[in-house]
C-alpha cells in the first residue's frame, strides 16, 4: 500500500498530557499524544469511507510512549 502525500494534511496540531517521575538516578515518563484535527484532507475523506467504512472519514494522529531512563553518575 502507498499513501499519496496529497492526501494528508500538511500541518498538525498536537495536544500532549502526561506525567513524569523521578526518584533518585531513575526516570520514568508516560506521554500521551493526540491531534484533534483528522490528518485527512476534507476533500479526501468520502472516498476513505467508500473504501473502509470503519475509517468514518478521520484518521487521528495518537501516541503513547512509555520511557524509562537510568542516569549513570
Amino acid at each position: 500500500m502507498r499513501f499519496i502525500d496529497e492526501h494528508f494534511r500538511h500541518y498538525n496540531f498536537s495536544l500532549y498530557t502526561g506525567f513524569r517521575l523521578q526518584k533518585n538516578n531513575t526516570r520514568w515518563s508516560l506521554i500521551y499524544n493526540i491531534s484533534p484535527l483528522s490528518v485527512v484532507k476534507p476533500e479526501y475523506g468520502a472516498a476513505l469511507v467508500a473504501h473502509n467504512p470503519d475509517y468514518g472519514g478521520r484518521i487521528y494522529l495518537t501516541d503513547l510512549s512509555l520511557n524509562f531512563a537510568y542516569i549513570f553518575d
